[in-house]
């Protein structure tokens, strides 16, 4: 393994030419580094994950359970396509079919992602100013007594379970087959002599109640129900197929059945005004089409190429979904954390989204991991910790699509044909003193590096003849070394001779602003 502490002294002293194509060349991704996020495309699948995606799949075989948890069906997507899906067990214990990807699962609290697509959008429509504007702005008859002090909660601690509101609704539970057959305005009734748990922003309290008011109110506010509105918005746009909230008898006729722990089949639950809680079905090539959106946030790679869709942009914009990504709330373990709304894990150097479902007779895990561009989902006819079962999978996925990335980076990204031009060494008057800087050619890694004394020494991403970025390798430093250091990506400009073939200087202005370095003829 590189040692770390002389790569770094190496790259800020006085990182000679060779140094640095050999970093690059071998570059380990080592667990104190930043992880690799230059994404690219695999014309194949690697050896390394096609292991990978058969331990994947012998985990799940060892989480069947012929009595309680019969069948599973599952996918994996990365850039947005799908690079594997199955199903293993049967649909009934009365059947020898296995489930496929076009089976039907209830996704349970999975539903909730759905909430927090319609709030986030909604936002970005202009519909909501902020999201940590009071829930009450947007349903003015919501009232609940605040005894830890007088703001009010708003969308955002809502989301991410932040809020301090009791776990459930006060419902009406009606039959075991139909719950919650109540109305906003009876719950609305209750809850005004009612008080929060917790202080706003304390601690995590998990609340179905929360995401159900959020569902409920914000398509009122809309004029519409919160199911139409997660059809017309996001299942329609997204293409969704075998998705929805009813039961009709072609749905059910299409679903895996779902067991209790002792093994006995689950009525299927209709929750009403609980809807936007855990009303939800689908199906995993549907819900792949969900997991693409997410996966493709942070889905930029060296060369500016994206793999997100345009037409997902409808839908969640790229920069609204990075910041749907992100943790709101740290757990004091360090690892854990609350998104919007997702339960979250740092692992293998990954920031890991989950979000599962349970619901009488059926678990569901969706996740993903955008800086992998990875999504995966597995659904299961019994009862499972997700969120177990996703620190499982993903000690299997993560290590071996590093991997992966690292042994498929491009080696010619950003070399220009006309490269030995450029080398050199350059000198610069500015406010900090007289600078030097020096550019090497490594022909036999097609790597430009530079080296400015006392400031950068890294590499060189060559956008155009007289455009470069400089661009330092994902997995050579920290994270928040790279980050407070923040030259990544910044342009370097060079000037030309009227012939095209002569380097006469080069600036950066978001390095040294106003210094200009001039080629010095060797």
């Amino acid at each position: 393994a590189i040692n770390r502490h002389h790569v770094m002294h190496t790259m800020k002293m006085h990182l000679t030419v060779l140094v640095l194509a050999l970093l690059y060349a071998t570059q380990t991704a080592l667990s104190e580094n930043c992880p690799v996020r230059n994404l690219v495309n695999f014309p194949n699948i690697p050896p390394v994950l096609t292991k990978a995606f058969n331990d994947f799949e012998q985990l799940l075989k060892s989480q069947l359970n012929s009595t309680s948890r019969p069948g599973i069906a599952y996918f994996i997507t990365y850039r947005g396509k799908l690079m594997l899906e199955g199903g293993m067990g049967v649909l009934s214990k009365e059947t020898k079919n296995s489930p496929s990807s076009y089976t039907i699962f209830r996704l349970g609290r999975v539903t909730k992602v759905f909430v927090a697509i319609m709030a986030y959008q909604m936002f970005e429509r202009g519909f909501i100013k902020s999201l940590d504007d009071p829930f009450q702005n947007y349903s003015p008859d919501f009232e609940i007594q605040n005894p830890f002090g007088s703001s009010k909660i708003t969308i955002r601690q809502m989301l991410s379970q932040l809020s301090g509101l009791q776990r459930e609704a006060p419902c009406n539970y009606g039959s075991l087959t139909s719950v919650c057959e109540s109305t906003t305005a009876e719950i609305y009734s209750y809850l005004k002599n009612e008080s929060l748990i917790f202080p706003p922003y304390m601690v995590p309290s998990y609340s179905n109640l929360g995401f159900a008011l959020l569902g409920n109110g914000l398509a009122a506010f809309m004029n519409t129900t919160f199911e139409n509105y997660v059809q017309k918005n996001i299942l329609e746009p997204l293409k969704m197929g075998e998705t929805g909230f009813n039961f009709t008898s072609s749905v059910v006729d299409s679903m895996a059945t779902g067991y209790g722990p002792s093994g006995s089949k689950v009525n299927l639950i209709n929750l009403n005004w609980l809807s936007p809680a855990g009303q939800m079905y689908s199906s995993p090539r549907a819900i792949a089409r969900l997991a693409a959106l997410f996966a493709s946030g942070f889905d930029v790679n060296i060369t500016n190429d994206t793999s997100l869709p345009d037409s997902y942009a409808q839908v969640l914009k790229p920069e609204t979904v990075r910041q749907m990504s992100l943790p709101v709330y740290v757990n004091p373990d360090g690892t854990t954390m609350f998104g919007t709304p997702w339960e979250m894990r740092y692992q293998n150097n990954y920031t890991v989204c989950n979000k599962g479902g349970l619901v009488p007779g059926y678990s569901t895990l969706f996740s993903f991991v955008s800086q992998l561009g990875l999504g995966v989902s597995v659904f299961w006819s019994g009862s499972i910790d997700e969120f177990e079962a996703s620190s499982d999978i993903y000690d299997i996925l993560l290590p071996a699509f590093t991997t992966a990335l690292e042994d498929n980076l491009p080696a010619h990204v950003g070399y220009p044909k006309n490269a030995p031009m450029y080398e050199g060494s350059y000198k610069a008057t500015s406010k900090l003193g007289p600078l030097t800087a020096k550019i090497a050619v490594i022909q036999e890694f097609q790597h430009v590096t530079i080296s400015i004394t006392g400031l950068a020494s890294t590499y060189l991403l060559f956008m155009s003849s007289t455009t470069a970025k400089l661009f330092v390798p994902a997995g050579l430093q920290s994270c928040m070394t790279a980050e407070l250091e923040a030259f990544q990506f910044e342009f370097v400009h060079f000037t030309l001779d009227t012939s095209g073939s002569k380097v006469l200087s080069f600036d950066i202005p978001g390095l040294v602003y106003g210094a200009n370095f001039e080629h010095i003829d060797t």
